[in-house]
């Protein structure tokens, strides 16, 4: 973590005046080292994704089942049914399925340890990515955190490498 923010640092210039340059370059060179894991089924990141893809997806459906017309759908069949005390239970339990369901979705779709996340591509792509959406919020200097993102993305990358040619 020491060497990755004297990496930043470098990258920053040594200019401790623009501390937002330094946390933004620092945080994408920190994410950067840990997020090619997120293809190993096991690592604290996949875990970590998972949640967090969960609580929004899950988020996301309850304010969409809380809208008026979904509101009136699930009343009319919890009086069909007699049941109309259940009506935020059964919002409830089908986002909590429909979350689980769509996670499960999501997660099929991440490649195999050390496949095409582990790659030049990869790194490159989130650069990019880190450097659009600084451009984008118009936040700091998005070449710097472009640069530092592939950096860290490289170092994981690299560190696999030596790793794996030891054993």
């Amino acid at each position: 973590m020491l060497i990755l923010f004297i990496i930043a640092a470098i990258i920053v210039n040594i200019n401790v005046s623009n501390i937002e340059l330094l946390v933004a370059v620092s945080a994408t060179l920190l994410t950067g080292s840990v997020l090619p894991d997120i293809d190993h089924p096991f690592s604290r990141v996949r875990r970590t994704f998972r949640i967090v893809i969960f609580l929004i997806i899950f988020i996301m459906i309850c304010l969409l089942l809380m809208t008026q017309e979904s509101s009136k759908i699930f009343s009319e069949l919890c009086r069909q049914y007699r049941c109309s005390d259940f009506v935020l239970i059964v919002q409830i339990l089908s986002a909590l399925v429909s979350s689980f369901v769509i996670v499960v979705i999501i997660d099929s779709f991440i490649p195999f340890h050390r496949g095409p996340l582990h790659g030049f591509f990869a790194a490159v792509g989130y650069g990019l990515v880190c450097g659009l959406l600084t451009a984008s919020l118009n936040y700091v200097d998005y070449t710097l955190v472009a640069v530092a993102g592939s950096i860290g993305y490289l170092s994981h990358i690299l560190c696999d490498a030596i790793y794996s040619h030891r054993k």
